[in-house]
């Protein structure tokens, strides 16, 4: 669509495309030059080039046709949710054993080009993510509703797992419960949201975490462990079709830096005070929730990092004072809320500034993270404006 909320004329309707039919829509992924890459079940007739037949992973123009120049992918089963990665790759959930003509697990790796990372080996016998947020050293959270053949009694609702495909040791998985919300699969994380110094708001179809309130949302830190914010929340159910729901499916934040929260509720509270107006989209103030380390170092080890103008519609100054660069550098890297890279910049020195101009991308939040060769040295949420 175009932004005056028209149909794009340019852009051929892909359901009216030649060689191209649905039979079940999966995922999909937009690249910055408007290609498409699609996820699903799908029937194609491009008899000049061999692909006939059933696909599961195909390749749209950025004209809305089939892309006769990529190779399409096969599976015994659909695929589902996928997300890039930071290297290009994807991570993709499937109902599936087999990937071009090769056995996989139902959460694998495919390379850039769609081809199997046979390098990659998850384990896991059952993956429902909808949430998935990459990290910069090829790590990455996943959240949704998981089985893993090393805990065949246990079901996963949030992990992170390593850059080979096991799971991260380092992280507890917290455990989420239903309550009394009735669903044959229990509490489900629907969206994870990125905060700052690594801390993540995890939200879905959940009454508690760890056995401790939390109606449909909570923070955690990159250990896994529960924080304090939002503790004591609760979510009012809401009835459709017979079907009883309490959830938080999508998290994002407005340009005061309050959170935007959308799901299906009649009804909030804060821990607090309940609101029984409030459903389906609502809005969080956070000027008292902690969102940065305060804590001042040492003058000898003296850091700084500072973004300005903050909110942003123009160019943008990165500074950065720190002794952890002393003899080396650094990059700046800033990230969509979905993880993906929209640009790199480097740090030389352990003193300096760059400048980024953020009319190259859409107005919204973005994560920018500051780092040395080995971790993470700062990380702080810029706001786009128009």
């Amino acid at each position: 669509m175009l932004s005056s909320g028209l149909l794009d004329p340019t852009f051929h309707p892909i359901f009216d495309s030649p060689y191209f039919s649905y039979l079940q829509g999966g995922d999909y992924h937009v690249f910055p030059d408007g290609r498409v890459l699609l996820t699903g079940e799908y029937l194609l007739s491009d008899s000049v080039r061999g692909f006939v037949g059933q696909y599961n992973l195909v390749w749209i123009t950025n004209t809305g046709y089939l892309d006769t120049t990529r190779v399409h992918r096969q599976a015994n089963g659909p695929l589902w949710e996928f997300s890039e990665m930071p290297d290009g790759r994807f991570i993709c959930t499937c109902s599936c054993s087999q990937y071009d003509g090769q056995p996989v697990d139902k959460l694998f790796r495919i390379e850039a080009d769609g081809s199997l990372d046979t390098s990659f080996h998850t384990g896991f016998s059952y993956a429902l993510t909808p949430g998935l947020i990459p990290l910069p050293d090829g790590r990455f959270y996943a959240g949704g509703w998981m089985r893993h053949t090393d805990l065949p009694d246990d079901t996963l609702r949030l992990t992170r797992v390593m850059q080979d495909g096991s799971l991260d040791p380092t992280f507890n998985s917290p455990t989420f419960g239903a309550g009394e919300l009735p669903g044959v699969t229990g509490a489900v994380v629907s969206y994870i949201y990125p905060w700052s110094e690594g801390r993540l708001i995890v939200s879905g179809y959940f009454q508690t975490v760890n056995g401790l309130p939390r109606g449909g949302i909570c923070m955690v830190d990159s250990t896994g462990q529960v924080l304090e914010p939002f503790a004591g929340t609760e979510l009012g159910s809401f009835v459709y079709q017979g079907f009883t729901y309490a959830s938080i499916d999508f998290v994002t934040e407005d340009a005061d830096g309050n959170l935007l929260i959308c799901g299906a509720y009649t009804g909030f509270s804060d821990g607090t005070v309940n609101d029984t107006l409030q459903r389906f989209v609502s809005r969080l103030l956070v000027q008292d929730m902690p969102t940065s380390v305060t804590e001042a170092p040492p003058a000898e080890n003296r850091t700084h990092f500072g973004i300005q103008p903050n909110p942003a519609n123009g160019l943008v100054r990165f500074n950065f004072e720190t002794m952890d660069l002393k003899g080396k550098d650094g990059t700046i890297t800033v990230r969509e809320v979905t993880g993906k890279v929209v640009a790199t910049l480097p740090m030389h020195g352990p003193i300096g500034q760059q400048v980024w101009d953020t009319r190259q991308v859409a107005p919204g939040t973005y994560l920018v993270e500051f780092r040395d060769s080995r971790q993470m040295l700062h990380a702080e949420k810029l706001i786009v404006q128009r």
